[in-house]
């Protein structure tokens, strides 16, 4: 090969190979999935009582997209429990001190007497992540079924990689 040949061949090498790393560098890193715990306890409603609400549930995020899974449920007392088993998917917000989702899935709820119906449970959440491992806010919950529908507004203690 003559040195022209080689200078080409270097000089097409380098045209290709300098704009695909310069656009490699512009490529944002890659974000990091969460993902926590959370305990809650507040007030909850079926039809026209009022109890106390419960719920603990564990959830995954990438980017906008939630995955959760939960256990949402209202009562005085054992016998007169509503509850559900949910999987629920939504969107979050990302990064920040601050985070926000909303959520709706499929789900099974049972009452007091055992009675079992397929549920649609949706959720907001409302969190303060005061660390990168710890956050506190406000949870709402409906489980929509034809057992016995319920809600409830709750506080919320998460733990797990929140940012």
């Amino acid at each position: 090969m003559s040195l022209r040949c080689l200078a080409l061949a270097g000089l097409t090498v380098g045209i290709v190979l300098v704009p695909a790393r310069v656009s490699a560098q512009n490529n944002p890193p890659p974000t990091r999935s969460t993902f926590w715990g959370f305990v809650a306890l507040g007030i909850g409603g079926a039809n026209d009582s009022t109890f106390y609400a419960a719920g603990v549930g564990a959830a995954w995020q990438r980017r906008s997209l939630v995955l959760m899974g939960r256990i949402a449920s209202v009562g005085p007392e054992k016998e007169n429990r509503m509850e559900d088993l949910g999987l629920l998917a939504g969107i979050g917000t990302e990064r920040g001190r601050f985070h926000y989702l909303a959520a709706a899935g499929l789900g099974v709820a049972r009452n007091r007497q055992d009675s079992t119906a397929l549920a649609l449970p949706i959720e907001a959440q409302a969190t303060w992540r005061f660390s990168r491992f710890a956050g506190l806010g406000l949870r709402g919950f409906l489980s929509l079924n034809k057992v016995s529908s319920f809600g409830g507004l709750t506080i919320m203690a998460e733990v797990g990689r929140l940012r």
